[in-house]
């Protein structure tokens, strides 16, 4: 969300129309989500559609290493992405369409 600068007013010179749509895709969600835009600046804040990234990234991730099962009282069977809720913040979304599908998740730099 740095190089798409989804907090930031205005898009970046450099982006493709691609990454505009997908930068304007994640503020619109956000939005939805509780992310609060300053009128003024156009400047927006991204924690909602962050966490909702994040959530979806990870269950991705469990999903498609076969570490996503249900619960014990449903007998553990391994769900696959198809099968999700995908239900964040008590919101649904579909997996596919989701903004945060477009975004690439690197390892941290610490």
């Amino acid at each position: 969300m740095e190089n798409l600068a989804v907090y930031e007013g205005e898009h970046r010179g450099y982006m493709t129309v691609d990454q505009r749509q997908l930068r304007n895709r994640l503020r619109s969600r956000g939005r939805a989500l509780g992310d609060r835009l300053d009128q003024h600046t156009g400047a927006q804040t991204i924690d909602h559609v962050a966490e909702s990234a994040a959530y979806e990234h990870r269950t991705r991730f469990l999903a498609e290493n076969h570490l996503l099962h249900t619960d014990e009282a449903n007998g553990t069977l391994p769900v696959t992405l198809e099968e999700c809720d995908w239900t964040a913040f008590g919101r649904r979304s579909s997996a596919p369409t989701t903004p945060s599908a477009g975004l690439r998740a690197y390892p941290n730099r610490r």
